[in-house]
C-alpha cells in the first residue's frame, strides 16, 4: 500500500522537525516522506525535499490581494497563521502533481508510534479525510488524512480565498470576538459549510477501540505547552478540551512508557497505546522510539 507524509517548514528548521522525521522512519518505514520548506535543506536522507520556489502557489501568495498577511501587524502570529494555513495550498499541488494517494500531514512537532499503513486500514473506506478534533469547533492537524489529492481541494481553495480578506474582515466573518484566528478553527468551518463528511480520529478510549490519536491534550499534559505559549515545562491540561476534562476528573489517565517508548492512556475502557504525540512543549526528544 501507498502511504506519503508531507510535512511543511517555512522560517527555519527545528531539531524537533528532524525527530519528527526519524520516528516517521522507525514506524511507518515503508512511507515516503516528503517536505515543503523556503530553506534549501541539506541532509534529509530519505526525505524528497521541495523548495517553495517550485511551486505555482508562491507567487500566487505574493500578489497585492493577500490582504490578512499584508495588514497584520503582530509577526509573531502572522508567521504561525500563514504556516500553518498556506501549507494545504502547497500539499494540495504537490499531491496532485504526483498523483500521490493515503496523504498524512501533520504539525512538525508530532511523533508517531504505528506504521501509518496500518492507520490507513483503521479509516472506514467510506471516509476520504480524516483527522484529530481537541474541541467541538476545531480541527487540529496532530493526524490528518487525505484518500486523494481531490480530497484536498475544498480546503486549499477556501483558504486561498480567506487569505484575501483583511484582519478586520476575517475576525468578523469567524466570529472571533478578538482572538487570532487560526487554521483548526478555519478547517473545521469549512467542513460546516461544505457539508464535507470526515472521520474524527478516536481521542479517548472505547469498548471499541482500535487506534488512539492525540489532537494535542496528552501532549501539552506531559510536555507542557510550547516557550511561545507561555509553558515552562509544566504538565498543563485544557478544561475546555474532550481529552483534558477527563483528565482533570481523574476519569481518565495517560503516561509515557520509557521501558518501551510509548505513550498509553487508561481508563476504564482499558489501557491503549496512542498511535502518535503531539508533543507541544516541542521536547520531542524525551519521547522518540529509536
Amino acid at each position: 500500500m501507498e502511504t506519503n507524509v508531507i510535512l511543511f517548514s517555512l522560517y527555519d528548521f527545528p531539531t524537533y522537525l528532524k525527530n519528527c522525521i526519524t520516528q516517521i522512519k522507525h514506524h511507518s518505514p515503508e512511507t515516503n516522506i516528503h517536505l515543503i520548506s523556503d530553506k534549501d535543506v541539506k541532509g534529509a536522507e530519505g526525505v524528497n525535499v521541495y523548495h517553495i520556489n517550485q511551486f505555482l502557489t508562491t507567487p500566487l501568495l505574493q500578489q497585492d490581494d493577500v490582504r490578512y498577511f499584508q495588514d497584520n501587524p503582530v509577526k509573531e502570529h502572522k508567521e504561525l497563521f500563514f504556516s500553518s494555513a498556506v501549507r494545504f495550498l502547497y500539499i494540495e499541488e504537490l499531491a496532485r502533481k504526483l498523483d500521490l494517494k493515503n496523504i498524512f500531514t501533520f504539525d512538525n512537532d508530532v511523533l508517531i508510534y504505528e506504521d501509518l499503513q496500518d492507520v490507513v486500514k483503521h479509516i472506514p473506506s467510506d471516509k476520504n479525510i480524516a483527522i484529530t478534533q481537541a474541541l467541538e469547533d476545531e480541527l487540529i492537524c496532530a493526524m490528518t488524512y487525505f484518500r486523494t489529492p481531490n480530497d484536498l481541494v475544498e480546503i486549499a481553495g477556501d483558504f486561498k480565498s480567506i487569505f484575501r480578506y483583511t484582519e478586520e474582515e476575517l475576525n468578523s466573518l469567524l466570529d472571533l470576538n478578538g482572538k487570532h484566528p487560526n487554521e483548526m478553527g478555519i478547517i473545521w468551518l469549512i467542513c460546516k459549510k461544505r457539508l464535507i463528511d470526515y472521520y474524527i480520529f478516536p481521542s479517548i478510549p472505547d469498548s471499541d477501540s482500535g487506534f488512539i490519536f492525540d489532537p494535542i491534550s496528552y501532549g501539552q499534559y506531559i510536555s507542557g505547552l510550547s516557550s511561545q505559549a507561555g509553558g515552562t515545562g509544566e504538565p498543563f491540561i485544557d478544561e475546555e478540551h474532550f481529552i483534558g476534562k477527563q483528565l482533570k476528573s481523574n476519569e481518565l489517565s495517560y503516561w509515557f512508557d520509557d521501558s518501551v517508548k510509548a505513550p498509553f492512556a487508561k481508563n476504564k475502557h482499558g489501557k491503549f497505546k496512542l498511535s502518535n504525540l503531539h508533543v507541544h512543549g516541542k521536547n520531542l526528544e524525551k519521547f522518540i522510539s529509536y
